[in-house]
This record gives C-alpha cells, structure tokens and sequence, in this order.
C-alpha cells in the first residue's frame, strides 16, 4: 500500500457492524456493507416466491466537520441519501441511533454514526 494512502475499510466495518449490533432485534438488518433493510422477507407474488423489504437504507462514508474546543475535528460519518421507509421502519431505526441534520441544509440526506448513540455536533458544518 502507498504511504499516503489511508485505509478506512477497518474503521468502516466496524460502524456497519455496530450499526448491525444496534439494530438487532428491531427489524432491521444488513443485508450488504451499507445496505440495511427492514422486515427483509419471502411474499408469494402468483407462482413464484420474491424476496422484498418493507424498507431500506443505504449509508454512505461523509465527512463530518465541527469545532470541539478550540480543535477542528474531521470524522467519517455515514450519509443516507437513499431510503425507502414507512413510519414505522423510519421510527425504529431512529429510536436506535439518532441522526444529525444541519439545520441550515436543505437536502434530504442525514447522517449517523454508532460512535455517537446520543447523537453529537458541535456546530452545524458539514463537509462533502
């Protein structure tokens, strides 16, 4: 591996994992790296057998930047900017980890991190 190159598969894994962990028995599952699903199941559709969710999520690495103190802090976070939910698989999954949304942004994306489980921002900068 290149010496200015940063692998963050590891740190990566273990969100998704803690995400999972947190998840567990709610619902939702994941299903791929970054792919979570709610009531993931088998539905009879005519003859055939067809495997749907009742929602889904996928999360994404984003930088997330904020002050804390006087130090500038840079941290992965991960960003849904694609979800399909109803109610109660959205009411679920947040009862489990809070996300944070700039209240400035616009946008329908949020972002999530198991590190946090209270949720945490200490001002509302949000880096791409």
């Amino acid at each position: 591996m290149r010496k200015d190159v940063i692998d963050l598969c590891p740190y990566l894994d273990k969100l998704y994992e803690l995400l999972a962990d947190l998840l567990d028995g709610t619902g939702w599952s994941m299903v791929d790296r970054g792919l979570f699903e709610y009531n993931f199941g088998t539905y009879p559709n005519d003859d055939v057998e067809i495997k749907l969710s009742s929602g889904h999520v996928v999360l994404y690495p984003s930088i997330l930047e904020y002050w804390e103190g006087e130090q500038y802090i840079e941290t992965v976070w991960l960003r849904c900017d694609d979800y399909i939910w109803s109610a109660e698989a959205k009411k679920k999954f947040f009862d489990v980890v809070p996300y944070f949304k700039d209240e400035d942004y616009n946008g329908l994306s949020f972002w999530i991190n198991p590190l946090y489980p209270d949720g945490y921002w200490c001002n509302h900068v949000l880096g791409e």
